[in-house]
C-alpha cells in the first residue's frame, strides 16, 4: 500500500509538508545509491571527483535533519535550513540555495497548489543564480532553471502534481544530455555534468516514489553512506587552484553579497555565496584558504570550515592510488606537507578555536600564522581545541573507500582528545555500509611520535604487507616510541589554564620549566623541572642517547614552534646526529592545536627505538 492514498487512488493537488518530506528522502535516497558514479564523472568544474560526496552529503543531512511540520512552508524552511547547514561542495551550496529561496518564498499555508509550487521553484532558480558569482550554463544551474519553465509551461496540462512531474521529466532528460553540448570539458570525456545528473536522479528518486513507493522503501534512508558502482576512467584535467574551500558563519553585520562575492573573486573561482540575513553558507576555490575566512570573519563568526586539496584527489583519481590499503592520519601527526603528499595521506584536521574564531588545525591557519597571533594574543581570548566530528570523519572514510580495499586510521591519544572517539565511532557506521574494512587506532602518542609511526606505517603498505601484518607493526613501534617537549616559557601553561598564576610565580621565581612527554598510556606527563631550556635539552638528549646504546634508535624528527626556533631545532637535530649515526628523518613545526596548550618556544624530540 502506497504511503498516501492519493498517491495510488487519486490526483495530488495540494502539496503537503508530509509529501515534500517524504519525495526528498526518496531523491536523497537515489543520490545516495548513485554517489560513487557521480564521483567518476566528475570533471567541472576541476577533476577532484567528490561531486558525488558533496551531493550525498548534502542530501543526507536534509534527510536526517528535516523536521516534518503541518505546514508546508514550515516544512520546507526546515529542508532548506538542513540542507544549508549540510551543503557541501559547488552543486551542493547551489541546491541548498535553491531550497532557500525555493521555500522563502512558499505560501504560509498548510498546503500549497501546483501553481504556488512552480512560483516559489522559480524563486528558488532566481535565488540560486545570484549566489553564483559566474554562472556557467551547463551545470546543475541549467536543469533546475529549465525544469521549472518546462513545468510552468505544462502545468495547463494537468491537475495532479505527479503528471506534472512525469510529463517534465524527459525535457530534464534532454536537459542533461545538453549540459555536453554547452561545456567543452564534459564533450571531451563523454561525460554529462554530475552536479545536474545528481538532481536528475533526486528527482527520478522522488517522483518513483510519488507514483508506486511505500514507506518501506524508504527505510534506512536517515543516517546512509555510500554504495559503490563501476564507471569508467575520465581523462581529467589541470587543476587552477588547489583547494575547494568552505565555510558557514553567523552574521554580525550586515553584508553586501555582492561585494563579498567581488572580494573573494580575487582569491579564486568557483564562489557561491548561499543563505540568508543571518547565516552564510560560502563555496570558492583558492590557493589561500586562510586569506578567505580572514575576509568572512570580518562579518561574523565562521562556525564551521571545510578545506578540500583538490590537487591530491586529482592525483589519487588520474594515477591512482599506491597500495590497497589507504592511511588516514588526524593534524597533530606532525608530518612535513611534502612527505605527507608523497605518502598519499589522507589528512582530518582537528579545530582550533581563538575567541568566537574557528580555524582548521594546518589548514585554514598555518603554524607560522597562529604562533604570530598567539603572541598578539597574550592570553586576550580564550584558545581551545576540539575534535573533527563524527560526520567529518564519515566523509572522509567514504571517499577513501571507493579508492581503497581497506583503511587504517592513526589517532592522536584519546587521553588528549576525543579524535579517537569520533573516528572509530565513524569507522563502524562505514565498514558496515561500504562493506569495506576500517582499523581506527587509538596510537596513544601525539605530534613527532605520532607522526613517525605514520610514516613508517606508510612505508609498510607500500611495501606491501597485508592489513593485519600492519597492525601489529604499529602495536610492536607505538610503545617503542618516546617524545620529549622541551619548554622555553610557561606562559602559554599559564594562558591555557594548565598552570595555575600562584604557581607560576613561584615558577618564575626559580626559573623553572616543565619537561613534557607521555606516560605508556597515551597521557601528558611532566618528567620534572628544569632551570632553562638548554639544561632540559641535555636531559633528553642523555635519555636518548641511553635508549640508543640499550636498543638503538629506528628513526627520530625535531619539532619546533615559531619559525625563530627553527635554528635550534637544527642543532639539536645535529646533537642527535652525533648520537646515533644517523640523519634526522625531518624537521617540522608544531601543529597549531599542539601550540595552543602552552608549547610555544618549544623544542621536541621524538623517536621510536629498534
Amino acid at each position: 500500500m502506497a504511503l498516501f492514498d492519493k498517491f495510488t487512488q487519486g490526483m495530488i493537488t495540494q502539496i503537503s509538508g508530509k509529501h515534500l518530506y517524504y519525495a526528498f528522502l526518496a531523491g536523497a535516497k537515489r543520490v545516495l545509491e548513485e554517489q560513487h558514479y557521480l564521483n567518476k564523472i566528475n570533471v567541472f568544474p576541476v577533476p577532484d571527483g567528490d561531486t558525488g560526496t558533496n551531493m550525498a552529503s548534502t542530501v543526507q543531512a536534509i534527510a536526517d535533519n528535516t523536521i516534518v511540520y503541518s505546514g508546508y512552508k514550515d516544512t520546507a524552511m526546515s529542508v532548506a535550513d538542513a540542507a544549508l547547514l549540510g551543503a557541501r561542495g559547488n552543486s551542493g551550496v547551489i541546491f541548498a540555495q535553491f531550497l532557500y529561496g525555493t521555500a522563502s518564498d512558499s505560501p504560509n499555508s498548510e498546503t500549497i497548489s501546483i501553481e504556488e509550487f512552480i512560483e516559489s521553484v522559480k524563486a528558488g532558480v532566481k535565488a540560486a543564480y545570484e549566489s553564483i558569482a559566474n554562472p556557467v550554463e551547463g551545470t546543475i544551474i541549467t536543469l533546475l532553471r529549465i525544469w521549472v519553465e518546462v513545468m510552468e509551461e505544462l502545468k495547463s496540462k494537468t491537475e495532479d502534481f505527479v503528471e506534472l512531474l512525469k510529463l517534465a521529466y524527459p525535457a530534464l532528460l534532454q536537459a542533461l544530455q545538453d549540459t555536453k553540448k554547452l561545456l567543452p570539458k564534459l564533450a571531451k570525456a563523454k561525460v554529462v555534468d554530475s552536479g545536474a545528473q545528481a538532481f536528475v536522479f533526486f528527482i527520478q528518486g522522488a517522483l518513483e516514489f510519488l507514483t508506486t513507493g511505500t514507506l518501506k522503501d524508504l527505510a534506512g534512508t536517515r543516517s546512509q553512506t555510500i554504495a559503490e558502482t563501476d564507471e569508467a576512467h575520465i581523462d581529467h584535467e589541470e587543476i587552477r587552484f588547489r583547494y575547494c574551500t568552505e565555510g558557514m558563519m553567523t552574521l554580525t553585520v550586515d553584508v553586501d553579497l555582492k561585494d563579498l562575492r567581488q572580494q573573494l573573486s580575487r582569491l579564486g573561482d568557483s564562489i557561491v555565496v548561499a543563505g540568508s540575513r543571518t547565516r552564510l553558507r560560502v563555496h570558492i576555490h583558492t590557493d589561500t584558504p586562510a586569506k578567505v575566512f580572514g575576509i568572512l570573519s570580518r562579518y561574523g563568526n565562521v562556525d564551521f570550515q571545510k578545506v578540500d586539496d583538490m590537487e591530491f584527489q586529482h592525483e589519487l583519481l588520474t594515477k591512482g592510488a599506491k597500495s590497497k590499503i589507504g592511511l588516514l592520519i588526524d593534524s597533530t601527526a606532525d608530518i612535513p606537507k611534502a612527505l605527507r603528499f608523497q605518502h598519499q595521506m589522507h589528512l582530518a584536521s582537528l579545530n582550533l578555536h581563538v575567541g568566537k574564531s574557528q580555524y582548521l588545525d594546518r589548514i585554514s591557519i598555518t603554524p607560522n600564522q597562529f604562533y604570530r597571533l598567539l603572541r598578539r594574543n597574550n592570553g586576550k581570548e580564550k584558545i581551545s581545541t576540539s575534535q573533527p566530528s563524527k560526520k567529518d570523519f564519515l566523509d572522509r572514510y567514504n571517499f577513501m573507500a571507493t579508492l581503497y580495499d581497506s583503511i587504517i586510521c592513526l589517532n592522536v591519544s584519546s587521553k588528549l582528545s576525543g579524535t579517537y572517539q569520533n573516528s572509530v565511532d565513524s569507522a563502524g557506521r562505514a565498514a558496515i555500509a561500504t562493506g569495506k574494512r576500517i582499523s581506527a587506532i587509538d596510537t596513544k602518542l601525539c605530534s613527532g611520535t605520532e607522526g613517525l609511526v605514520a610514516v613508517m606505517t606508510a612505508e609498510a603498505i607500500e611495501a606491501g604487507f597485508s592489513h593485519d601484518e600492519i597492525l601489529k607493526k604499529i602495536n610492536e613501534w607505538i610503545p617503542k616510541s618516546k617524545l620529549f617537549v622541551n619548554t622555553q616559557s610557561i606562559k602559554g601553561f599559564i594562558n591555557s589554564g594548565r598552570i595555575s598564576k600562584s604557581k607560576s610565580v613561584i615558577a618564575n621565581l626559580l626559573k623553572l620549566r616543565p619537561l613534557i612527554t607521555m606516560d605508556k598510556h597515551g597521557s601528558g606527563d611532566k618528567i620534572g623541572n628544569f632551570r632553562g631550556q638548554e639544561k632540559m635539552i641535555q636531559h633528553s638528549l642523555q635519555i636518548f642517547k641511553d635508549d640508543h646504546e640499550k636498543s638503538g634508535i629506528d628513526r627520530y624528527c625535531v619539532c619546533y614552534t615559531d619559525q625563530a626556533e627553527l635554528k635550534k631545532a637544527e642543532d639539536v637535530a645535529e646533537k642527535m646526529y652525533q648520537i646515533c649515526g644517523k640523519k634526522v628523518d625531518y624537521i617540522t613545526q608544531l601543529s597549531p592545536v599542539l601550540g595552543s596548550i602552552g608549547y610555544n618556544g618549544a623544542i621536541e624530540i621524538a623517536y621510536v627505538m629498534k
